[in-house]
């Protein structure tokens, strides 16, 4: 075990027990308090940074594999195996509702395939789109020009997702309903975590501006209602994590 990971593995898992709390009162709040004034302003906030705060802890845990085509594959794999297996927990539901009354099966099947998710089962998009993102990782190992290409396609698709998750247009979501574009958005946020960790192994000094730079700009896009602030905000939750200096009991995974 490195000192790396005695240090900062901690304070990344306090955060995501803390985090999970909030993905929790996020999706409570979405169902339940379909007004969204209703939630004070700063909480409001805050619960919209923790999904890119797991996508981010994930590319940042999982920096030392990027050159391994292997590893990543493995992962990539494994991780579809979970998810192909929690599609097949929450069948029963989605055959017991009529996969929402859906007069479209076509729709169940394309949304299935683009996101990963059905009725019911919509949270699994993130085992999905991190899936996905191992297995083409693994693809573009040493093919430079197609990875360069998938950076765009990447980081493109993510400001189109951002975009369209405040606003609605109409082309834009026949869009993101057909092409996998939820998946490229998670793909970014996990290399988001990835560019985090190769910067901090190459910078001197603390991460205090940038995480201040980070949490302003979130709130300043917050406030203006333009698209990219929740991520931002996960990427400022994640760097106070990384400051925390607890020390690693039984209670913190540290290995």
């Amino acid at each position: 075990m490195t000192r790396t990971i005695k240090r900062d593995i901690p304070g990344i898992d306090i955060f995501k027990f803390l985090m999970a709390l909030a993905v929790v009162l996020d999706h409570f709040a979405a169902i339940f308090l379909p007004d969204e004034n209703a939630i004070p302003v700063a909480i409001r906030w805050a619960m919209e940074g923790p999904v890119p705060f797991f996508f981010i802890t994930t590319g940042f845990l999982t920096y030392g594999i990027f050159d391994d085509k292997e590893k990543l594959l493995r992962r990539g794999l494994r991780l579809i195996r979970i998810w192909a297996l929690w599609i097949l927990i929450y069948l029963p539901t989605d055959i017991f509702s009529g996969f929402g009354s859906s007069t479209q099966p076509l729709r169940t099947i394309i949304t299935l395939v683009v996101e990963g998710v059905t009725t019911y089962s919509w949270p699994l998009w993130f085992l999905y789109a991190m899936a996905w993102f191992f297995v083409i990782e693994s693809f573009l190992h040493g093919r430079p020009v197609l990875k360069r290409i998938s950076r765009i396609v990447y980081f493109v698709s993510f400001l189109l997702y951002s975009y369209g998750l405040y606003h609605y247009d109409y082309w834009l979501h026949r869009l993101i309903v057909l092409t996998p574009i939820k998946v490229f958005y998670g793909s970014q946020l996990i290399l988001f975590g990835y560019y985090i960790k190769r910067w901090l192994d190459r910078a001197q000094g603390g991460t205090a501006v940038l995480t201040a730079s980070l949490a302003v700009s979130s709130i300043v896009l917050f406030v203006f209602n333009l698209p990219c602030w929740n991520s931002l905000c996960g990427a400022a939750f994640f760097l106070v994590a990384l400051r925390i200096k607890a020390r690693p009991r039984k209670i913190y995974l540290t290995c």
